[in-house]
């Protein structure tokens, strides 16, 4: 925090031996640890509520930009993603996640393609069993199965 060593330390905490005494120093000692302590719970709060402001403004900002001309808003959205990602060389990869993106489409169409058919198969093999079923049941039985029945 104060970049300081451990010999300046050392060094300090002498001083105060010597200063405040050797009765009151672990009193000193405490009184301003809780001080420190208390200073660093205020900025932590200040800087948090410093960033939720930003945070309010920008959103208050994009809304007024948005609500008053949707069009041009979203043009420099993607604007500011695209020089963004010149920036930082991600360009090549956003067109080939792009890229990636569109197979996965045609790969999800022609996934959803494939089940349709699938469906529709078992549905035609559904009622060819069923066909198959109905017309055994309808066919009169033949003259072994009888002889069969009689033996018995």
């Amino acid at each position: 925090m104060f970049n300081m060593g451990f010999s300046e330390l050392v060094l300090l905490g002498i001083i105060a031996l010597i200063v405040i005494g050797p009765k009151q120093l672990p009193e000193v000692a405490r009184v301003v640890a809780s001080l420190l302590n208390d200073l660093r719970r205020a900025t932590s709060d200040l800087r948090d509520s410093i960033t939720q402001v930003k945070h309010d403004v920008d959103r208050s900002v994009r809304d007024f930009e948005f609500n008053n001309n949707p069009e041009d808003w979203v043009k420099g959205q993607a604007k500011k993603v695209l020089e963004e990602r010149e920036k930082t060389g991600t360009l090549e990869q956003f067109e080939t996640t792009k890229d990636l993106t569109d197979e996965a489409k045609v790969s999800k169409e022609t996934t959803i393609e494939d089940a349709k058919i699938q469906a529709q198969d078992a549905k035609e093999t559904t009622t060819q069993s069923e066909v198959k079923n109905i017309r055994a049941e309808e066919t009169p039985a033949s003259p072994e199965k009888t002889k069969k029945g009689e033996k018995s």
